[in-house]
This record gives C-alpha cells, sequence and structure tokens, in this order.
C-alpha cells in the first residue's frame, strides 16, 4: 500500500514498476512478478509474488554476507544494469506515460529550463548559495552537455545491494523499481551507486566489469559524469526552493556538495 506522503503519484509509479519488470523479465532479469495494481478506497496498491530469499543488505546498507559475496553481487548487478539501460524509451524523466515506454518530460527542456536559470537575477544567487562567478563556470558546464550526443534508456536508478536478494539457489533478484526513469545511460545509474553506495575501488571496477565499461572508458566518462551530478543536485535544489522550501536546507548541502566539484581540476571546466 502506498505511504500518504507518496498517494499522489503512487498509483503511477506502481503502473510504472509492472512495466519495468515486464521488460526485465523478458531479458532474464529476476525480479518479483507484478500481480495487480490497482485502487482500493482510493489508497493505491501493488501486489507482488514474493521472493524466497535473503536480503543482501539492510536498509542501511549493512550486510552479513562475505566481501567474496557481495562482490559477486555487484558483478551481476553490472549485467542487470547493461539489460536494463538496453531498453528503449522516448521522453525523458521519471513518468511514464503509456505501455510504448514514452516518458512524460524532455531532457532539452529539463537542461534548457537550469541554463536559463542561471541569471543576474537569480534566487540562488541573492540567497548566496551561487556567486556569479560559479554561477558563470555552471553555465558552461550545462551548455557542454546541452551539445553532447547522449544515449538513452530505462535506468532502474537505485540499484543497490539493498533491493538485491539471494535465494537457496543463488539466483540474484534486483527489488524496488518506483524510481525508474527514462535517462542517460549508463551515467545515471552510475552516478546513483556512487552516491549512494559509494563503493570502494575493488567494487566500482566489478560492477563496471559486469557492465562492461573498462577503467579507460570509466575515466572518459567521468568529466560528464561529474557534470550530470552537479546539474542534477542544483535542479533538485531548485525544485525545493519551489514545491518543499521547509526542506531548502537539505537541498543546499547536496548542491554545495556537487558544486564542490567545481574546485577540482576537472577537463569540463573552463579556465577563466
Amino acid at each position: 500500500m502506498s505511504k500518504s506522503y507518496r498517494e499522489y503519484k503512487a498509483y503511477e509509479e506502481y503502473k510504472k514498476e509492472a512495466w519495468c519488470i515486464k521488460k526485465a523479465e523478458k531479458l532474464g532479469i529476476p525480479t518479483p512478478t507484478i500481480l495487480d495494481v490497482g485502487r482500493q478506497h482510493s489508497r493505491a496498491y501493488q501486489i507482488q509474488t514474493y521472493v524466497e530469499g535473503t536480503p543482501v543488505a539492510d536498509l542501511d546498507g549493512t550486510s552479513t554476507f562475505s566481501k567474496a559475496v557481495k562482490l559477486k553481487v555487484w558483478h551481476k548487478l553490472g549485467e542487470y544494469t547493461k539489460l536494463i539501460n538496453s531498453i528503449p524509451t522516448t521522453g525523458w524523466g521519471e513518468n511514464l506515460v503509456d505501455e510504448t515506454g514514452k516518458f512524460a518530460d524532455s531532457w532539452e527542456k529539463y537542461i534548457l529550463y537550469n541554463i536559463n536559470s542561471l541569471n543576474k537575477n537569480d534566487e540562488l544567487i541573492k540567497m548566496g548559495v551561487l556567486t556569479i562567478k560559479t554561477s558563470d563556470k555552471l553555465r558552461n558546464i550545462f551548455q557542454s552537455l546541452q551539445n553532447k550526443k547522449f544515449s538513452f534508456g530505462l535506468c532502474h536508478n537505485d540499484t543497490a545491494l539493498r533491493n538485491t536478494i539471494i535465494d537457496s539457489h543463488g539466483k540474484i533478484y534486483l527489488l524496488d523499481w518506483g524510481t525508474a526513469r527514462a535517462e542517460i545511460v549508463p551515467h545515471c545509474d552510475l552516478n546513483e551507486i556512487l552516491s549512494a553506495s559509494r563503493p570502494d575501488e575493488k567494487t566500482l571496477q566489478t560492477f563496471l566489469d559486469g557492465y562492461g565499461i573498462s577503467k579507460e572508458n570509466f575515466e572518459q566518462m567521468k568529466p560528464d559524469l561529474h557534470a550530470l551530478k552537479i546539474l542534477n543536485a542544483v535542479d533538485k535544489l531548485r525544485w525545493a526552493l519551489d514545491k518543499k522550501p521547509e526542506n531548502f536546507q537539505d537541498y543546499v548541502v547536496q548542491a554545495k556538495e556537487a558544486i564542490n566539484l567545481l574546485e577540482s581540476d576537472l577537463p569540463f571546466i573552463k579556465k577563466p
């Protein structure tokens, strides 16, 4: 059953999960099967098959499994992520429109909105979150993203040990598709893993091996990964200012952490 604070979008989110899981199952990714999605007295619900097994980690990431087992899971998650990213989509964002894989929003509009918001009247400058110099740097970065030819596909967007279960036969199930979205691949899933799971070098390389990304390819991707992380953080900050002002400071912290990447010697930064 949906939680009250998510009720406004739970029904559409559950339908999206059902679509994603159907596509994933066809590719051989073990996941609970959705049996029904509906409403009961205006409350959204979803019925899934029960997966008999052991969660690889608790919700806080704590795991009793050995390092070897966890690495095995991360390698398999790399394989799964590559398959998921291959699922074709149109549009962009988290809101699925129909069974064709069309999502409601537009990458072009999203990036243009964030570029145009960086102006002298920007509320983030007035509030001291950004300086004019930092704003100019961000504009350069976002414009560089605007001109790139990225690949788009489906992203799970919450790939983590806490969302996996191992059954008695060693089969690894991937759970919780509620935050899945049409996005830039594989960048979206990589940034989520880097931010949320904070893998060590061995774990990250194991995931990349499972996906089929070499060390060299990953190094080449790093500038775009950093730039997209900054873009996402600043956009969420603007969203919070408009929709969740009571939680605004939490998003300020996240945005500042991302913007600190500007101090790194990264090739996408245009030096003054």
